[in-house]
C-alpha cells in the first residue's frame, strides 16, 4: 500500500469519525478537535490490524515486557 493509500484512508477515517458528526464554528476549533483525536486516540487507543488487532499503547507495553525478558 502505497503512502499516499494510508494517508487517505486516514483522512477518510478522520471524516467519518470527528468531521461529520458536528459542526465547528471556527477552523481553530476543528484543528483542535482534530489534533486531539489524532493525538489522543487515533495514534495511541485506537485499534490497529497491522499491531494485531490491539492499540498502539498495549502494542508498545507488550513489546517492552517482551525487551525487558530478553535482557534479563
Amino acid at each position: 500500500m502505497s503512502d499516499r493509500m494510508k494517508a487517505d484512508l486516514v483522512v477518510e477515517t478522520i471524516k467519518k469519525e470527528i468531521i461529520h458528526w458536528k459542526s465547528y464554528g471556527t477552523r481553530r476549533e476543528l484543528r483542535l478537535e482534530m489534533f486531539k483525536y489524532i493525538e489522543g486516540f487515533y495514534n495511541t487507543k485506537r485499534i490497529q490490524k497491522r499491531l494485531g488487532y490491539i492499540s498502539p499503547m498495549e502494542w508498545l507495553k507488550k513489546w517492552q515486557i517482551s525487551r525487558e525478558l530478553l535482557v534479563a
